[in-house]
C-alpha cells in the first residue's frame, strides 16, 4: 500500500508540473509524449503489480528506479525550459503557412506513399504472406524479418511521414479530412500486415492529431484520454488475435494490462542480473544494438540479454526500456544522469522546431515526438538508429524531391 501510495504521490507532481510548465495537450512536444507513454506504459503497471506476482515478484528498488525515470526526466525538462527564451508551453501555428507548393508537396507525399506501399507489399511477397494473417502470427512475423527487417523499417517509415503530411497539407480543407481516410486505411492494413500493431494505430491517432493541430485547435483532455483507452483495447484486440487466444472480455482486460506491466517486469530481470550475474556494461550494450547492422548473426540488445539469462517466451526481444538499459550499463549513476539529460533533449526539441512555420517543419516535429517517445520501452539506440534517423532521412529526400520540382517547374517556364 505504501509503494501505491507513494507513487500516486509522484505522479501527481509530474501532471502538475507538465500540466503547467509545458501543457498536457501539447503533444508535439516530444517530452510531454515520452511523459505520457512513461506514464502509461512504465510507470502504470506499479499500482496493479501484485495482479502478476505469480510470474515475477516486483522489488522496492524497482519501483524507485521507474519513479527516479519519471522524476529525473521531467527535471531535465524544466533546466530546458529555464534557459530557452519564452518557455516551452505553447506552440501556436495559427500563422501556418500551408498554401505555397501545395500541389507538389501533395505530389511528393503520395509517391512517398506509393513508395512504402509497394515495399510492404513486397515484404508480403518475398515471405510468401501476410505475416498477421499467418497461424502462428506471434512468432512467423519475427522469423520473416530475418535478413529482410530494412524492408519493414522503410515501409512504415515512409507509409508514417506521407500519411502525416497529407494529413497537414488536407487539414484545412473543406473534404480534406474524407479524402485523408483512404490513406489511413491502407497504411493500418499494410503495417498491420506486416505484423506491427503499435504502429498501424499510431499512423492513425497522430495523424488525426496533426490535423487538430494543423487547425490550431488543441483537443480536450478528454478526448486524448478516451483516444488512449480505445487504442489500448484496440492493441489488446489485435494481440489476442494475433496469438490465436480466445475472445473475451477478462482476456482483453489481462492484454491490456500486460504491456505496462511487461516493461516493468523485464526492467526487474535486468535489475536481477546486473551487477550480480552480468558485469556492467559500461557502454558496450549500446554498441550491441549499433552492431545489428552488421552481416551474419547479429541480435539487439534485448535479445542479447534474453540469451545472457536464458529466457524463454515466444514473440522476439525482451523491450529493455532506457531505464533498463541504462542501468544494465551504468548502474544508478547511469538511470540519474541519462534520464536527465533525455527530459533536457526532448524538451529542447520542441524549443529548437516549433519556430517552423510550413507543413514540413510540423512534419518533422510530428515524427521526431512519435519517435521519441519509443525510447520509454525500447531504449535509445534502436529507437534513434531504425527509427528516427529513417524518419529525419525521409524528411530530408521529401526536401529535395520538392526543390527539385521547383526547379524543374521553374525552368520549364522560361522562354527559350
Amino acid at each position: 500500500m505504501f509503494y501505491q501510495a507513494a507513487s500516486l504521490i509522484v505522479l501527481l507532481i509530474t501532471v502538475l508540473v507538465v500540466m503547467k510548465c509545458f501543457g498536457i495537450t501539447q503533444w508535439l512536444n516530444p517530452f510531454v509524449l515520452f511523459w505520457l507513454y512513461h506514464v502509461v506504459f512504465l510507470f502504470g503497471g506499479i499500482f496493479y503489480r501484485h495482479v502478476y506476482e505469480d510470474s515475477v515478484l516486483i522489488e522496492s528498488s524497482v519501483i524507485v528506479l521507474i519513479w527516479s525515470g519519471l522524476l529525473l526526466t521531467t527535471l531535465g525538462a524544466l533546466m530546458a525550459r529555464a534557459i530557452v527564451p519564452g518557455g516551452l508551453k505553447t506552440m501556436s501555428i495559427a500563422g501556418l503557412d500551408l498554401e505555397p507548393d501545395r500541389r507538389v508537396k501533395k505530389f511528393v507525399a503520395t509517391m512517398f506513399f506509393v513508395v512504402g506501399a509497394t515495399i510492404a507489399v513486397m515484404y508480403f511477397l518475398s515471405v510468401g504472406t501476410v505475416p498477421f494473417l499467418a497461424d502462428d502470427a506471434e512468432d512467423f512475423r519475427v522469423e520473416a524479418r530475418m535478413g529482410k527487417g530494412f524492408m519493414v523499417l522503410l515501409a512504415i517509415a515512409f507509409l508514417k511521414y506521407s500519411v502525416f503530411t497529407i494529413a497537414v497539407l488536407k487539414a484545412r480543407q473543406s473534404r480534406g479530412v474524407v479524402t485523408l481516410v483512404p490513406y489511413l486505411c491502407a497504411a493500418f492494413v499494410l503495417a498491420l500486415g506486416i505484423g506491427n500493431r503499435a504502429p498501424a494505430l499510431e499512423i492513425v491517432l497522430f495523424a488525426v492529431l496533426i490535423v487538430y493541430a494543423a487547425r490550431n485547435v488543441s483537443p480536450p483532455v478528454a478526448t486524448l484520454t478516451l483516444a488512449a483507452v480505445i487504442g489500448l483495447t484496440a492493441m489488446a484486440f489485435l494481440g489476442i488475435l494475433r496469438r490465436g487466444l480466445d475472445l473475451s472480455s477478462t482476456m482483453m482486460l489481462l492484454q491490456a494490462a500486460w504491456r505496462p506491466f511487461a516493461n516493468i517486469q523485464n526492467l526487474q530481470w535486468i535489475y536481477d542480473a546486473f551487477p550480480d550475474n552480468i558485469a556492467y556494461l559500461y557502454g558496450f550494450g549500446y554498441l550491441i544494438d549499433v552492431a545489428v547492422v552488421l552481416p551474419g548473426y547479429s541480435p539487439n540488445f534485448g535479445t542479447w540479454f534474453k540469451e545472457q539469462v536464458g529466457l524463454d517466451f515466444s514473440g522476439g526481444s525482451v523491450t529493455v526500456s532506457y531505464l533498463g538499459e541504462s542501468y544494465a550499463n551504468f548502474g544508478w549513476i547511469g538511470v540519474v544522469s541519462i534520464a536527465c539529460i533525455c527530459g533536457f533533449i526532448l524538451a529542447y526539441l520542441f524549443y529548437r522546431f516549433r519556430i517552423c512555420r510550413n507543413a514540413e517543419g510540423i512534419v518533422l516535429l510530428a515524427c521526431l515526438a512519435t519517435s521519441l517517445k519509443s525510447i520509454v520501452s525500447s531504449g535509445f539506440v534502436s529507437v534513434l538508429l531504425y527509427d528516427t534517423c529513417l524518419l529525419i532521412g525521409i524528411h530530408l529526400m521529401y526536401k529535395q524531391s520538392i526543390s527539385a520540382l521547383r526547379w524543374l517547374r521553374g525552368s520549364q517556364a522560361k522562354p527559350l
